[in-house]
């Protein structure tokens, strides 16, 4: 039998994902393919930015309704880029909560609806997630999304 190499958790084993917190989430579409949208840029005076399609906005609309769907659970911001979406989730439970969102719940509410509105599986079996620890990963992060049009459209160039 041949030995298959080790596939590495690239989640934190022990850790309550529905716990108190803020997390950088970033799904992608499988294969790589620009579901949402387009970076649109002009002259050097217009900062290149996402153009949604329809799938692009239908993204929107449902994160957007994240915070009704799931009211301990604030989208603190996200960009939505032509073949992956990033958030920034915060969770704030309370105490007395039982049914405790967690990551994965989101996420998996989130794929479901575009997959149901869609009509097919558009997006990569798992997702990237990043626990942010302190208030400068907190920055870092917000300030990495807001870029990240920019980024992508200056590295096509």
């Amino acid at each position: 039998m041949q030995d298959y190499p080790t596939r590495k958790r690239h989640r934190l084993q022990h850790y309550d994902y529905g716990s108190n917190g803020a997390y950088h989430v970033i799904l992608s579409t499988n294969p790589r393919r620009a579901w949402f949208g387009t970076i649109v840029g002009q002259a050097d005076l217009c900062l290149p930015q996402i153009k949604l399609n329809t799938y692009g906005q239908l993204a929107d609309r449902f994160i957007r309704s994240i915070h009704n769907v799931y009211s301990s659970v604030h989208v603190d911001t996200y960009c939505i880029m032509p073949d992956h979406i990033h958030l920034l989730l915060r969770i704030e439970n309370g105490a007395q909560e039982s049914a405790r969102p967690t990551v994965s719940t989101v996420v998996r509410s989130l794929k479901i609806m575009m997959h149901k509105h869609i009509g097919q599986r558009i997006f990569q079996n798992s997702y990237y997630d990043h626990i942010i620890r302190c208030r400068q990963d907190y920055d870092e992060t917000w300030t990495y999304i807001e870029n990240n049009p920019i980024k992508a459209y200056y590295k096509r160039r």
